[in-house]
């Protein structure tokens, strides 16, 4: 990483051997890799210490919204599908599953060997059709011969396999007519449609050592002939490890397009018929070593990676990141909410209630951190990232019960966050007929204030539902306010009652009633 000290001997190599088209690559590479590391310096991505090993742990792929499925070979294993070092140990791949909630747990997660799939031979990475029933996966097989060391050659195909409704999977077989023996087809990516399916190949006619390909699903359900992606994703190098996400970007990894160094993981787009715009994604996704195997949960904009960079606990390890955007909260009625992201990020959160000064380590449910407020009573929302402050809010809520009115006063101390909302009423519009019941609020203004100064207003959708866009800064202090007509409430009702009086005692005595 002398990105400065390289340039000057890539240009002295450029003058030697210009006929090497690397030299301009790496050149260019040292002045990027350098403006990149300097616009990213603070980011991190983490390592998920549960999942890996000293072994070889990649290639990370959601088998659901809470599941995710890797390749290891941890111990009692054998050879590793993919060498970025030239070693010759022999060790086995397999699939893995583990529940990604459990990845933040005290306790000691469950990861589970995918036995089923698994065999003697190497298997991964897989891709999953999105309700998890159908699986492709890579699997070596016995290649052609080398002629110089008349040694068998392993190549890699893709096989397939469905599941039943008792969650048995079938015997896999090949994926595809062009499986060969004669070259390779592997690291599979299946659309979210289930129509298209992305791989790496080093067949004949590719532009360089292996190319990224794409196949249709034909009406028969077969796959249809391979249709390399062009000269702008595929390059003389190696092109690997394919991701086509749900938004239609795809992601691949690349030793020849400029980078922080051997492989790097870039996107690119399909637009007019072509695979064009590649770039890289940049730190700290990649890194000086080998970044390959992405997986995203492109909802929440965070997902997974491999990576074998020099600080990982074994050979590759899987990490996480997320994208820095600010915190988005969400107010409703007397709740606000904001998503954990505690398993790409690392931050954790406790609530402080500035009265007593007492401290609530937060606990999400299903990915959604909720804080019920008192209201009128300040408090303070602390964010902490490996030990050190990351963020402080103080929060002060006013509302009613009625709903007509919403109050909320917020002061992030070091990062911006964003807020938005629900206006919900407690009371219908019958006025013959008032009773409790949550009703949204539709097109109601609400406004966002900096100090005196009115800097955004929203209408409220059906739902109540309102957003700003500006992001409330660090160290000044912001007020939402909402003020909705309600219909006034009728006087209360006379209440008549009708009976029976009687009477027993002494006749003498006066009673009141």
């Amino acid at each position: 990483a002398k990105y400065a000290e390289a340039a000057v001997q890539f240009k002295e190599y450029i003058k030697l051997n210009p006929s090497d088209p690397m030299g301009k690559i790496y050149l260019q590479s040292c002045d990027l890799a350098q403006k990149w590391l300097d616009e990213t310096r603070g980011n991190e991505v983490k390592n998920i210490e549960k999942i890996n090993t000293s072994s070889s742990d990649f290639a990370p792929v959601f088998l659901s919204s809470n599941e995710l499925v890797f390749s290891s070979d941890r111990p009692g294993s054998k050879e590793a599908l993919v060498s970025f070092n030239g070693g010759t140990e022999i060790r086995k791949l397999d699939l893995y599953k583990v529940d990604v909630n459990t990845l933040e747990d005290e306790k000691k997660i469950n990861i589970i060997n995918l036995s089923e799939i698994n065999t003697p031979l190497h298997e991964g990475p897989a891709t999953f059709s999105r309700d998890g029933k159908e699986a492709y996966f890579t699997r070596t097989v016995k290649g052609k011969k080398d002629k110089a060391t008349n040694k068998v050659l392993s190549t890699l195909q893709v096989f397939y396999c469905v599941q039943d409704s008792t969650g048995k999977w079938s015997k896999p077989v090949s994926a595809f007519s062009f499986n060969s023996s004669e070259y390779s087809v592997g690291q599979p990516s299946l659309s979210k449609d289930g129509r298209k399916i992305f791989f790496m190949s080093d067949m004949p006619g590719g532009y360089g050592g292996t190319d990224i390909y794409s196949s249709t699903k034909q009406k028969d359900g077969t796959w249809g002939k391979p249709i390399n992606l062009g000269n702008e994703v595929n390059t003389f190098g190696h092109e690997l490890f394919p991701y086509y996400s749900d938004k239609g970007i795809l992601y691949f990894s690349s030793d020849t397009h400029p980078g922080m160094g051997q492989l790097d993981i870039f996107s690119a787009v399909f637009e007019d018929g072509d695979w064009t715009n590649v770039r890289n994604l940049k730190p700290p996704i990649n890194s000086i070593g080998n970044d390959f195997g992405i997986a995203l949960d492109e909802k929440n904009m965070r997902g997974f990676f491999s990576s074998d960079r020099f600080n990982g606990k074994g050979e590759e390890d899987i990490y996480s990141f997320s994208e820095i955007i600010p915190l988005k909260l969400t107010v409703k009625g007397g709740i606000i909410q904001f998503p954990d992201k505690s398993i790409y990020d690392g931050i954790k959160y406790k609530l402080i209630d500035e009265e007593n000064k007492e401290e609530t380590n937060l606990e999400a449910k299903d990915g959604i951190f909720s804080l019920s407020l008192k209201q009128t009573r300040n408090y303070t929302l602390v964010a902490k990232k490996n030990g050190f402050p990351y963020n402080k809010i103080a929060i002060n809520l006013l509302h009613d019960t009625l709903g007509n009115y919403l109050e909320v006063k917020l002061n992030p101390s070091l990062r911006p966050i964003l807020v938005q909302g629900y206006l919900i009423s407690g009371l219908t519009s019958d006025t013959t007929k008032p009773k409790f019941k949550e009703v949204p609020l539709e097109k109601i203004s609400v406004s966002l204030i900096d100090s005196t100064t009115t800097i955004e207003k929203k209408n409220t959708l059906k739902t109540g539902f309102f957003e700003f866009k500006q992001k409330l800064n660090g160290n000044e202090s912001y007020i939402i306010l909402a003020k909705i007509n309600i219909p006034k409430i009728p006087p209360d009702p006379i209440i008549k009652c009708q009976g029976v009086i009687t009477y027993s005692g002494n006749p003498d005595r006066k009673s009141v009633v």
